[in-house]
């Protein structure tokens, strides 16, 4: 009875069944990656937005491709390709969260104005992250499995990188909610910037709990 509860709980938790859901989720990021380039692409070819922002778009699109396409190779690798190819998965990793935090930080600043203070304060963020992003990468040491797994191995580096991307975007929604309350003292109408920037922090909210199972 015992032995047949374990089979079962085994078969849920096939490493089948979980490289399928990770191939799927991965796909539905190339779809939206791609999308998203040929957006950005249109957006600055017709001049509309900032030309670094949309750059920051089209450089975090094409390092989300590259985790996202290195990610299915991984799952597939032998032993003979796991270092390179993970080493690829690490780096896109980096790159894409890095670009992301950058965007975060530069759309925010904007809003306020680039005042000298915020740059500041965004400068020593993005160091914190680049930092967290060369330990992780110097201190990659994962041995071969044959259940090929995205998740990090390195404890303290992966938590120092996930804690500067959320410490990041805080710092950005708080500073939108702020700022929005300032525009809202001096004005009886309803801000729509305030929609929009929450929308944009809620989804980088998910995106970096997504970032949990890479």
């Amino acid at each position: 009875m015992a032995s047949s509860k374990s089979e079962e709980a085994e078969l849920i938790v096939s490493p089948e069944l979980s490289t399928t859901i990770e191939v799927l989720i991965i796909g539905m990021i190339l779809e939206i990656n791609i999308r998203g380039l040929l957006s950005s692409f249109s957006k600055l070819a017709a001049k509309n937005g900032s030309p670094f922002v949309m750059w920051l778009i089209i450089a975090g699109n094409c390092f989300s491709l590259m985790l996202a396409i290195s990610s299915i190779w991984l799952l597939f690798t032998t032993e003979e390709n796991y270092t390179a190819v993970k080493t690829v998965v690490n780096i896109a990793y980096q790159l894409f969260y890095t670009t992301f935090d950058a965007f975060l930080l530069f759309k925010t600043s904007r809003v306020w104005s680039h005042t000298r203070w915020f740059v500041v304060v965004s400068s020593i963020f993005m160091a914190n992250r680049i930092g967290w992003a060369i330990y992780e990468l110097g201190s990659a040491r994962e041995p071969w499995s044959s259940q090929t797994s995205l998740t990090a191995q390195n404890v303290l580096s992966a938590s120092g990188v996930l804690a500067s991307d959320i410490a990041c975007d805080v710092f950005c929604t708080v500073m939108t909610i702020l700022l929005v309350c300032k525009m809202k003292t001096h004005s009886e109408k309803p801000n729509p910037l305030f929609a929009v920037l929450w929308q944009e922090n809620c989804k980088a909210y998910s995106s970096m709990i997504g970032g949990l199972t890479l």
